[in-house]
């Protein structure tokens, strides 16, 4: 997952993160100075994959102490009295609750996901699925088990709000309690879990993580026919034949009502239907000619014959 970090203040400020660690600070052996108030001379070190605080910042609203690490994904990252957000490449927030609900309903597995993005379970991951709740817990049975002592055998439940496509979570009953960016949440009752936001139960911190679906160009080549003649279409083709149909749906221009745009369909070609209609006309204009012809040739050889 491409994660690029920008500046809320600046629209220029823009870094892409890669496997190697940048450091970030006002100090100018940083790879990435950075100016303000509150910024240490070398504040943290950031790359896609973790962010190592070297003074304490906040990220999701979940404050990170100095020598600490959290896995990097999608979020808000606060450094000092600077914002910036960690967003993924090509990402659309507009898109992203439609696109979920779209790869939902064609059944791939591209919907959110809860991951552990710090404690003694960082890294296990859950998929979300729309009418089932993740149970998240000390308990091995939960969906989501978690390696820490403070958490409760079932800590908090997460799942998909149907037919809107938001992730809600709610605390099972807990004996530490749920933070939701910092804001202590009421037992047992559901509250939106926002993108961006994370979650922090014991010492474990959890994360949601949108599909990073962006609409594909319209394929140039043809598409199979069915299934069977090249194989099932992956999920992200699926959606771009949705995205490409909805957009050429809107495009195309009305069809004028010409009856020549109708055609009836032989073995060989379409033809026509005004076409087809008037070489019937000839046809059977054809066979009663033949048949008066005949009958008044029957008619005059009688007359003759008597």
């Amino acid at each position: 997952m491409g994660l690029v970090l920008r500046r809320a203040d600046d629209p220029s400020f823009e870094v892409t993160l890669g496997d190697k660690l940048l450091s970030l600070g006002s100090d100018a052996a940083c790879d990435v100075r950075l100016a303000g108030p509150g910024i240490a001379g070398m504040h943290l070190r950031i790359s896609a994959v973790a962010i190592e605080a070297l003074v304490a910042v906040t990220v999701g609203g979940i404050r990170l102490g100095a020598g600490r690490s959290r896995r990097c994904v999608p979020s808000r990252l606060r450094v000092g009295e600077a914002s910036f957000t960690i967003e993924s490449v090509g990402e659309s927030s507009v898109a992203t609750r439609e696109l979920v609900l779209r790869a939902l309903a064609v059944g791939a597995d591209l919907g959110p996901r809860i991951v552990v993005v710090e404690g003694p379970s960082s890294g296990r991951e859950r998929l979300l699925q729309a009418g089932r709740g993740c149970t998240v817990g000390r308990d091995p049975s939960s969906d989501l088990a978690v390696d820490d002592p403070e958490v409760s055998r079932a800590h908090f439940e997460v799942g998909i709000v149907e037919g809107d496509g938001s992730v809600f979570i709610r605390d099972s009953g807990s004996n530490a309690g749920l933070w939701l960016g910092g804001m202590r949440l009421e037992a047992r009752r559901k509250a939106e879990w926002p993108a961006h936001r994370m979650v922090k139960a014991g010492a474990s911190v959890f994360a949601v993580v949108a599909p990073s679906l962006a609409r594909a160009h319209p394929r140039q080549e043809p598409l199979a026919a069915t299934p069977s003649e090249a194989g099932a279409a992956s999920p992200a083709e699926t959606l771009a034949v949705i995205a490409t149909t909805e957009a050429s749906a809107r495009d195309a221009p009305a069809l004028p009502n010409a009856t020549a745009t109708a055609t009836v369909v032989g073995k060989s070609k379409a033809v026509p239907v005004e076409a087809a209609r008037h070489s019937l006309a000839i046809r059977l204009a054809f066979i009663i000619f033949v048949v008066t012809a005949a009958a008044s040739l029957t008619w005059l050889a009688y007359l003759l014959i008597s």
